[in-house]
């Protein structure tokens, strides 16, 4: 990354520097790219103290995460296009890379964010340049890479909750201008902040991460470089907090008199006395008061994560074209139990075991020189196995088939062939045509069935084993096209039309209904967009901004279904939707070491048309996501005599967020608008390379839903996963070597 304004703020300039990114895949000025895209270097991410990946969303526009301490998985949602269901057999919209290497199961993610260069957060459909064809659009991280040198630094922070994170990095020139590592390790111990019946601390964070690369130069025109990164998660998991019970005079299902029964049952209440069902419905409505934190549930929960991978990537310069190799080999496993009724009662107990495999090949051929014509071709190559299982106790008193039996193997390959050209038209206008062919293939090996033994899935004869296999193939092509024109040195227009495409597949938690077993499409967004980007004021003045359409198709949309041994969710089609919105994003450096940023997002999504065989006309329903998201970012360095004094704040403000559009009770299931703020102050002692922080995050204190589940009709109440609280503590940094 080139210098950032703040970097050029220290050495008295009061202009914004150049920021390279590679969002298409070769190295080019953040404001000659005709895309949406928002460049965070490492600087920021300190100064804002983001930690994972999940904080992000506080510096870019229409960008959305919500997240749970489950697994440290978030759910990235980007111009309206949501990863809504997680299941191994259903990809995100959004398209995650570390290093080029893309991480289609995002488990762990959140606090492996460790050692960071570098955020490219793009917006759109990316279905031509990127491995995984992906709607809504892609994160690109690039850690830190090996110099020609030694040097490194160590880091420790501490915090409320008894927070503690240590970050070591060192790096070394095994072999000067040939042979150089960098290795990285970070030890994460968090208290709760929020605790069971048990005592049992809630939303702890016990998380070890591990990172090596290792770079050979052999020539100047090859290098290879070699990584290893591991992640081990030991964890209580999410608390949960009853927002919403339905009155009694209002329930009726099947499914709500087994919660009410399974209260009884449990409080040793006959069922015969007159005032069974107001007893039991007054205990289920008490677990929504105490603190907001704290869970009463008298399960001891856990969740225990494993990632791991290993990746090489060639690079070899020929006089004509320039080679990229990105082979990769990545993994995960996941046991957990958790409490997702949040009462002291048996309702709803997922117990869950997950595993996977990845391997992944990609090619790249390209010309590039950022004059007259640039070309990049590819092959694409992915192959994911593995093996979901669950054991979901709901009402077992109630429900003879508890626990249900989710248990099925996974197959997923992706073939493509991919192809980009740039071709400058003169000197102020370029246009840009892309394309890619992918051929998926989805197969699901099922044997869902009940504790006691009773098949769930469909069309099995009796007496013959409890297992079907479902197969599909899918095949797609994808495009770009775009026209830049830049009237002046300072201004670039764009606009541009490309498509997405996201694999169809089959449901994982079918039951004995055949219609949860129905496969679903793949979904195709079509995207429309113009832009701009702007310096002005000599460059003191920075405005980027862009208006996009999307033509959503096929939508994959999540629905819930009651069943004699409980309720399902499972994925179906929507017919179509229309989004459109715009960003902006506005940086100003008005004095020598001052930074001001603002950015806005605008996304207006609604279906055109969705019928669902199950719940009926569901076209009125809102996305979940926020239609108007902005942030506010101050930055001052003020020299000092020992190095510099450096200050941030930030401000974050969501709006309206509807989790779950098909709850009875709307309002218990919309997070209303609300803001974050955050700061830090640091001292920077240059000849010493220490560097003392104070920072803190939520600093009012907001409480607020990161997730919600709808269980109201169905079995009567929902449930929260709740957001972080204030955080806040001091940080200490020593460099030494040759590290910036």
């Amino acid at each position: 990354m080139a210098p950032s304004a703040a970097s050029a703020q220290d050495a008295g300039s009061a202009r914004i520097e150049d920021i390279v990114v590679t969002a298409r895949k070769q190295a080019e000025n953040v404001q000659d790219v005709p895309i949406a895209v928002t460049p965070i270097g490492s600087q920021k991410l300190q100064d804002a103290s983001i930690k994972d990946i999940a904080e992000i969303q506080r510096l870019a526009p229409n960008l959305f995460i919500s997240s749970v301490t489950n697994g440290g998985r978030a759910e990235i949602a980007i111009r309206g296009q949501r990863d809504i269901e997680g299941t191994l057999t259903s990809d995100a919209p959004v398209g995650v890379y570390v290093d080029g290497v893309n991480i289609p199961r995002v488990i762990g993610l959140r606090s492996s964010f460790v050692d960071i260069e570098r955020i490219d957060v793009l917006r759109g459909p990316q279905g031509t340049l990127f491995g995984k064809n992906t709607t809504g659009g892609a994160f690109q991280i690039e850690t830190k890479k090996p110099y020609d040198d030694w040097g490194g630094y160590l880091d420790f922070s501490y915090g409320n909750y008894d927070s503690k994170i240590l970050t070591g990095a060192l790096n070394a020139a095994l072999v000067p201008e040939k042979l150089a590592v960098r290795g990285v390790v970070q030890l994460r111990r968090q208290d709760g902040y929020g605790r069971n019946l048990l005592g049992q601390e809630l939303n702890d964070d016990h998380t070890d991460s591990y990172r090596l690369h290792v770079l050979a130069t052999p020539t100047d025109r090859i290098s290879l470089l070699v990584s290893g990164d591991y992640v081990r998660m030991r964890n209580t998991g999410s608390a949960l907090k009853v927002v919403y019970v339905q009155p009694q005079a209002t329930a009726g299902s099947i499914q709500n008199r087994a919660v009410l029964g399974q209260i009884m049952a449990e409080e040793g209440i006959n069922p015969a006395a007159p005032d069974a069902i107001s007893r039991a419905q007054a205990l289920l409505e008490a677990t929504q008061n105490g603190s907001f934190y704290d869970m009463p549930s008298d399960k001891r929960i856990y969740d225990n994560v494993n990632v791991w991978g290993v990746s090489g990537t060639l690079n070899i310069d020929f006089d004509w074209a320039a080679l990229k190799s990105i082979t990769a080999y990545r993994g995960f496993e996941r046991d957990s139990l958790s409490d997702y009724d949040a009462t002291p009662y048996t309702l709803i107990e997922p117990n869950l075991a997950t595993e996977a495999r990845n391997f992944s090949q990609e090619l790249q051929l390209s010309s590039q020189d950022g004059i007259g014509f640039d070309w990049v071709a590819g092959l694409y190559y992915n192959r994911e196995t593995g093996h979901e299982g669950n054991r979901l106790l709901q009402a077992p008193t109630f429900f003879a088939g508890n626990p249900i039996i989710t248990d099925g193997d996974v197959l997923n390959k992706n073939k493509s062939a991919f192809a980009q050209v740039i071709y400058a038209l003169s000197d102020t206008v370029r246009l840009t045509g892309g394309i890619r062919y992918t051929n998926e293939f989805r197969a699901l090996t099922t044997r869902n069935r009940t504790s006691a033994g009773v098949c769930t899935v469909p069309l099995v004869a009796p007496g013959a084993p409890c297992e079907r296999s479902f197969r599909q193939t899918f095949e797609n092509w994808s495009y770009l096209a775009s026209v830049d024109w830049r009237p002046s040195d300072n201004v670039l227009l764009y606009a541009n039309t490309s498509r997405g495409y996201k694999a169809g597949g089959f449901n994982l938690r079918g039951t004995s209904n055949p219609a949860t077993f129905a496969p679903f499409s793949p979904e195709k967004a079509t995207n429309y967009e113009v832009g701009y980007k702007l310096d002005m004021l000599d460059r003191a003045l920075r405005v980027n901004g862009a208006f996009f359409y999307t033509d959503y198709a096929n939508i994959q949309k999540s629905t819930n279904v009651n069943t004699a041994n409980g309720i399902t969710s499972f994925l179906i089609n929507a017919a179509a939707a229309e989004i459109y919105g715009g960003e902006i994003e506005v940086t100003a450096v008005p004095v020598a070491g001052l930074t001001l940023s603002a950015s806005g997002g605008w996304t207006h999504a609604r279906y055109t048309r969705f019928p669902d065989a199950i719940l009926g006309d569901r076209s009125g329903e809102p996305f979940s996501i926020p239609e108007f998201t902005f942030g506010l970012n101050a930055s001052y360095v003020v020299p000092v005599s020992m190095g510099d004094l450096r200050f941030n704040a930030d401000y974050a403000w969501i709006d309206d967020v509807n989790f779950r559009p098909t709850a009875r009770n709307q309002a218990s299931v919309t997070q209303k608008a609300y803001g974050l703020l955050g700061a830090r102050a640091a001292l920077e002692i240059k000849d010493h390379g220490i560097e003392v922080a104070l920072f803190g995050k939520n600093l009012t204190n907001k409480h607020y839903y990161a997730m919600v589940a709808d269980y109201d009709s169905s079995f009567g109440f929902n449930v929260a996963f709740l957001g972080e609280p204030r955080t806040y503590g001091i940080a200490i940094r020593k460099r030494f070597g040759a590290e910036k």
